[in-house]
């Protein structure tokens, strides 16, 4: 009956086989998958490989500008295009990490971080992108569903695979929800969407995982130093944007 939350920023970049997506997550419930990378294989080097399977925006990353994402053409020197652990912390009410995947874009952005925290004890997640470039770029917050994404009137999403459900809210203004197209899958079904902001140089998500759909309530205040953000019964301290 666990949730799973799996969280990638490796040193192995998009290398060979390896994908596009540093700073991905997927997420599943009771063997019930909820977020999943999209696509699927089917020879080395096709153009469905190329422009989608390994591609950053059919994982539940960031990218900016319809789809543009982390760099993958190439195997001699995309070992630099890679992930890296830099936080990572567990206790018995919350677990937490942290991941730099920057190089992965190898300078279209200038800071691609990601914070996720599993708070246990409401079996929630939340997770906090920041995202800098030198240009002004409209970024993207995708995700993917082995099942209908259903968007809500209050800018939300909706997950429901069986008897396990997911709802995807942003909790920072200015986001809008969009639903996105992809390649039809070999089997089964999939669908996608994607959190967008207007273009700038800066750009933050921060994003609830509420599984069970249990809408705790939720509260970001500013102080002079610092954000707080209330979830339930429990508070994540973040920096200022």
């Amino acid at each position: 009956n666990r949730t799973s939350v799996y969280f990638k920023s490796s040193p192995y970049g998009s290398f060979n086989h390896s994908h596009g997506d540093q700073n991905g997550l997927l997420l599943s419930v009771a063997g019930q998958p909820l977020l999943v990378k999209a696509g699927w294989y089917d020879w080395y080097g096709s153009p469905l490989w190329t422009s989608w399977y390994r591609a950053t925006k059919s994982h539940n990353a960031v990218t900016f500008d319809n789809g543009v994402g982390q760099k993958t053409d190439g195997n001699t020197v995309n070992l630099a295009r890679n992930g890296k652990i830099t936080g990572f912390s567990t206790t018995t009410e919350m677990d937490y990490v942290e991941g730099d995947a920057t190089p992965a874009f190898e300078g279209l952005v200038s800071l691609a971080r990601r914070k996720v925290w599993y708070l246990r004890s409401q079996d929630l997640a939340v997770v906090m992108d920041t995202m800098t470039a030198s240009v002004a770029r409209s970024f993207e917050w995708n995700f993917h569903a082995p099942v209908t994404i259903a968007g809500q009137a209050d800018g939300s999403a909706t997950i429901v695979n069986g008897d396990r459900s997911l709802c995807v809210s942003s909790i920072t203004p200015g986001t809008t929800l969009v639903k996105r197209t992809g390649p039809a899958p070999l089997t089964g079904f999939e669908d996608h969407a994607a959190f967008t902001r207007p273009a700038a140089t800066k750009a933050e998500f921060l994003v609830l995982l509420d599984v069970g759909c249990k809408k705790p309530a939720v509260s970001l205040t500013t102080g002079s130093s610092s954000r707080t953000l209330t979830v339930g019964s429990q508070t994540i301290t973040l920096p200022l944007p």
